[in-house]
């Protein structure tokens, strides 16, 4: 059990020390010198937790408390990875914001090891504790920037829908307690499958623990959080909210529909929650004019996709094609975030779609990525968007979701609509005080995008035009991960 949680262990004791460390020596030698010291000592320490949990893969171990195997260990490297970029992107958004508290990148350490010990978690009260530990470090970060107004606002709306979605979950707990007796999973789901009583009280508990999942994932009709945190927020922060919480959650989602309450359906919340999703972020992307809530409502929909493929019949080949869309989902939004950003470094808002104007102008590199990433969100073959969609399809259409999967086409057809609207800004419509105050503000550096940013844009484009040649790896990795699928 040791080597399994050596990874948790070290990410709690390297908290402790840096955050003794960041107390005592905060704003010692200029401005922001020990925040960028925090910063990197932070990297280097989720680096190290990193190598830890290599040596974990095809380990499998469970007991009352956690549990591992080769998928677990696989999100733990995604959320890892994904934080470790967040925290790249942070260097810019200190100086640029003036911003002198450290502790912003303790925060993202502390969201991190909440998440790493909720994809291990083996019982109510240790999934309970993580999904609390990261969704408080998630409202703190929601209200980093206390001097704007839209920060307060959207932490607070934030802080209470997220109070109620904890409650929920706490009462899931409850029942399911009460009822079976039990607080591993194991024993959960061995009551379930040996009972022959009445499920009804089971159900209902489980029922609440899928209805706090979805809220965290952002599906609809539990995304009305979304739009608002995602514009209230810093940019870098709903970049670590787009991508980084979605893992953990999607890990132990998978965790109950496939393990925990196999025996039972659930398909009428989650039927409900994909068709929402389908329309609200459709439709409701079509009316947006600032970009980061245009990217919310396009997250709900893509949020009915991943849930489209889980349902699609619990087996590893469909639980692949949701795996594979998730992870090509994440590398989009590595590059829509890295994107913006670049935007902000700018004297940029970046705030309306309007401001994209002229954008194909001062910079044609950083719009044909743009465009391309769009191309991919919309699901434009051939790029690896709809070979995503189109593994998802199959599986619905394979188990007979013939319904779903045509509601599923239509809102695609239509959320291309609003991809196609923000290309038709950087090409073929100018506003021109934009473009003239654009213009005017990035000819002088009109090269400048940092080289994190370069270098993440570059990798993150590599793989979505690279799947088009040669999907293989993808396809490889996510077969060995699920190939010990087991709890």
């Amino acid at each position: 059990m040791l080597e399994i949680l050596l990874p948790e262990l070290f990410l709690s004791s390297s908290l402790i020390l840096l955050l003794t460390f960041a107390v005592i020596y905060a704003k010692v030698n200029g401005k922001y010198s020990q925040q960028y010291k925090i910063t990197i000592l932070s990297i280097i320490v989720l680096l190290i937790t990193l190598i830890l949990n290599f040596n974990n893969f095809n380990i499998i171990f469970y007991d009352e408390i956690f549990y591992s195997n080769s998928l677990i260990v696989f999100f733990k490297v995604l959320i890892l990875l994904s934080s470790i970029v967040v925290l790249f992107w942070s260097f810019d958004f200190y100086k640029k914001d003036n911003l002198t508290d450290f502790e912003f990148p303790l925060l993202i350490l502390f969201a991190c090891l909440g998440m790493l010990f909720l994809v291990s978690s083996h019982n109510l009260l240790m999934f309970y504790l993580s999904i609390e530990l990261f969704s408080l470090s998630l409202y703190v970060l929601a209200t980093f920037q206390r001097d704007k107004y839209s920060n307060t606002e959207a932490g607070l709306k934030y802080f209470l829908l997220g109070a109620l979605s904890s409650g929920i979950l706490l009462l899931g707990c409850t029942l399911l307690y009460l009822y079976t007796g039990e607080i591993t999973f194991y024993g959960i789901h061995n009551f379930i499958y040996f009972s022959y009583s009445d499920q009804f009280p089971t159900l209902l508990g489980g029922l609440f623990l899928i209805i706090g999942i979805l809220f965290k994932l952002a599906a609809a009709p539990f995304h009305n959080w979304a739009p608002d945190v995602y514009e209230g927020t810093s940019t870098i922060i709903t970049g670590f909210f787009s991508i980084v919480p979605k893992l953990a959650t999607f890990s132990v989602l998978i965790t109950l529909l496939y393990y925990v309450f196999n025996n039972l359906d659930f398909y009428f919340i989650l039927v409900i929650s994909i068709i929402s999703s389908f329309i609200i972020g459709s439709i409701g992307g079509l009316y947006q004019t600032k970009i980061k809530r245009l990217f919310a409502y396009s997250a709900i929909g893509h949020v009915g996709f991943i849930l489209l493929g889980l349902i699609s019949g619990y087996n590893l080949l469909n639980l692949q094609s949701s795996l594979i869309y998730l992870v090509i989902y994440i590398i989009m939004n590595f590059i829509t975030f890295s994107i913006l950003l670049y935007f902000y470094d700018n004297n940029i808002t970046g705030n309306f779609i309007v401001e994209l104007s002229g954008l194909s102008r001062f910079n044609p590199i950083i719009a044909i990525t743009f465009v391309l990433n769009l191309l991919s969100l919309a699901g434009i073959p051939p790029l690896a968007g709809f070979f995503s969609k189109f593994l998802i399809f199959m599986s619905a259409l394979q188990n007979e979701f013939y319904i779903l999967s045509l509601i599923a086409i239509v809102g695609s057809v239509i959320s291309c609509f609003y991809y196609l609207r923000v290309i038709k800004w950087i090409y073929m419509k100018h506003n021109l005080t934009y473009t003239y105050k654009n213009l005017a503000d990035i000819t002088i550096k009109r090269n400048n995008i940092n080289l994190v940013n370069s270098l993440i844009l570059g990798i993150s484009l590599f793989i979505i035009i690279s799947f088009i040649l040669y999907p293989n790896p993808i396809f490889i990795i996510s077969f060995d991960v699920l190939s010990n699928f087991i709890i």
